[in-house]
Order: structure tokens, then C-alpha cells, then sequence
């Protein structure tokens, strides 16, 4: 088997390497930074299985390969033995930035039918550490790892 070299632990490039050692390649996988450096791939990627957030800065068909790959984590992640939740996504805003949020959320108007508004009480009972927000936008069926 071929001897392969990966730049960049982060999310793709372990999971890149792990299949390539599981066919039988030898892999090295090179990082720049410690493990838990702010600058390290491993840290910068936020461990986020979310397409439909990503919308407003992706190209559309990008959305919809994420969108279908979410299928496909939980098996991957189990196998892996890596903790992670399928257990949506939530959006706040200070008062300041208000208008930002209304913006992100009309760019989401093709997944209305994942999104839903939480007011103040169902937004601290979903996320306590939110508690003094106002408000904030659910986006159903999205999750995270344990990068």
C-alpha cells in the first residue's frame, strides 16, 4: 500500500487518514499547531454538522452535499467512538446585531420548514448558558461533534 501524507489534523484530515490506515495505507498526518492551540486545524474547524448554517456563505450545491452527508455522521461517529448530538442548531443576537439575524434567517427562507424562532423562556429551557436573550432562531435536525 502507498505511504500517504495529510497537511492539516483537523475534522477531514483525521477522517481521511483513519480510512486511509483502515484500507492498509501508511499515514502520517502533519499538523502545524499543539492539539489544543487556538491555531491547530483540530480547533478552528468547531466540530459543526451544519449545512443549513452554512448557507449564506456556500454555494448552494455545497449545502446540499452537507445536507445529504448528515445521514451518513452518526454511523461514521459511532464507529469512531467520538461523542456528538444531531440535536439542531441555535442562532441568538445582541440587541445590536439584531438586524444580522433577521437577514441570515430571510437567507434561510428554502428550510423555513427547519427553522422555527424561539422567544426568551423556550430559548434558556433548550440552552441555559443563552439565558438573556431575547430571542433566537432553531435550526432543526443540524448537530456536533467532539472534535
Amino acid at each position: 500500500m502507498a505511504a500517504i501524507s495529510i497537511a492539516g489534523a483537523g475534522l477531514s484530515g483525521r477522517l481521511l487518514g483513519y480510512r486511509l490506515t483502515s484500507a492498509g495505507h501508511d499515514v502520517t498526518l502533519y499538523e502545524r499547531a499543539p492539539r489544543d492551540a487556538p491555531t491547530s486545524a483540530a480547533h478552528v474547524a468547531a466540530a459543526m454538522l451544519a449545512p443549513i448554517s452554512e448557507l449564506p456563505e456556500s454555494e448552494p450545491r455545497v449545502v446540499a452535499m452537507g445536507t445529504e452527508s448528515l445521514a451518513a455522521w452518526p454511523a461514521l461517529l459511532d464507529e469512531l467512538g467520538v461523542a456528538y448530538g444531531m440535536t439542531g442548531s441555535i442562532f441568538v443576537a445582541h440587541g445590536t446585531d439584531a438586524r444580522l439575524l433577521d437577514k441570515f434567517v430571510r437567507s434561510l427562507r428554502d428550510h423555513a420548514d427547519q427553522t422555527s424562532w424561539l422567544d426568551a423562556t423556550a430559548l434558556a429551557n433548550l440552552e441555559p448558558e443563552l439565558t438573556g436573550f431575547q430571542r433566537g432562531l432553531f435550526v432543526e435536525g443540524e448537530g456536533w461533534l467532539d472534535n
